[in-house]
């Protein structure tokens, strides 16, 4: 029986096992740390958390070693949203060490408060990126975030509708998920630019077209009073009037009020299959006549 007393106490000394102890909060069962980071707690608090028992040596808390980026941003008073790893390590006076991993979790548990210096506002829904407009109305305080990208406007889709008030209920969110509180917005939309497709082309058949003849042309189709300011014509066509071919023109009119209109339509171009038709029709009558004039000569030659 010594015996076996003896061999156990050798097995004891050479193989005793130790283990560290972790008393933190447990996400599934792994040692995280959560810290709030309004409210973070000293490095020193989170190694209190932790215990180590050597089955020969006893207790080896006081020789646990603790390594973390978190205890300098702490004592910078720079901490980041973000997971920092903790690793700790504890050496027996056997020389065996163990190793732990485990994670300080900073988290951003505050809202962004959400405020607009103006209620109601006016958009030009033909000029400008409705949203980004609105974005910008926007005043945003918040404990960590200096740039928002979750902007969110529930009744946007309604603006498609065109001009007219529409009320929009706003919020934003944090890179953490926290919603900022709603306010509403009041939104009266307006066009100062329409936008028309117009079905009737314009047919180009004997003659070359230019600026102002195309302008002409579409005024005529299209029955419109020339009570605008100014206007531009927009076309490829006009780049080379013979070459045969369907091109997109834009009329823009600009109105003395300020307001715009686009009119879009085709132009057909079948002059230059009307040039081939009279280039084929002087080909046969030249052929004609030097025909004619070869039997001339030859029935002049027999007869002399």
């Amino acid at each position: 029986m010594k015996r076996i007393k003896y061999f156990c106490v050798i097995i004891l000394l050479l193989f005793g096992s130790f283990v560290i102890h972790v008393h933190a909060e447990e996400e599934a069962n792994t040692h995280v740390h959560i810290v709030d980071y309004d409210h973070p707690i000293p490095f020193e608090e989170i190694k209190a958390r932790y215990t180590s028992y050597d089955a020969v040596d006893g207790n080896l808390t006081e020789r646990l070693i603790f390594q973390s980026e978190y205890e300098e941003d702490y004592n910078k008073n720079s901490l980041s949203v973000k997971s920092y790893p903790l690793y700790v390590s504890v050496t027996n006076s056997r020389n065996k060490t163990i190793k732990w991993e485990d994670e300080i979790s900073v988290r951003d548990f505050t809202a962004p408060i959400l405020s607009s210096p103006e209620k109601e506002i006016s958009i030009d829904l033909s000029k400008e990126d409705v949203q980004d407009i609105l974005s910008s109305m926007l005043t945003i305080i918040d404990n960590y975030d200096t740039t928002f990208n979750s902007f969110y406007f529930e009744g946007l889709e309604e603006l498609e509708q065109g001009p007219g008030t529409y009320s929009l209920r706003c919020f934003v969110e944090d890179s953490s998920g926290n919603s900022s509180n709603e306010i509403i917005l009041i939104v009266h939309c307006f066009e100062t630019i329409q936008r028309q497709i117009v079905s009737t082309p314009i047919l180009i058949k004997n003659k070359a077209l230019d600026t102002n003849e195309l302008l002409a042309s579409f005024l005529q189709n299209n029955n419109i009073e020339p009570n605008y300011q100014t206007v531009q014509v927009q076309t490829s066509y006009l780049d080379n009037p013979l070459k045969q071919g369907i091109f997109q023109a834009q009329f823009i009119f600009n109105y003395p009020d300020g307001k715009q209109q686009i009119y879009q339509c085709k132009i057909v171009n079948s002059l230059v299959l009307e040039k081939k038709k009279d280039d084929k029709i002087i080909y046969i009558s030249l052929s004609c006549i030097l025909l004619l004039t070869a039997l001339g000569i030859i029935l002049y030659r027999k007869r002399c």
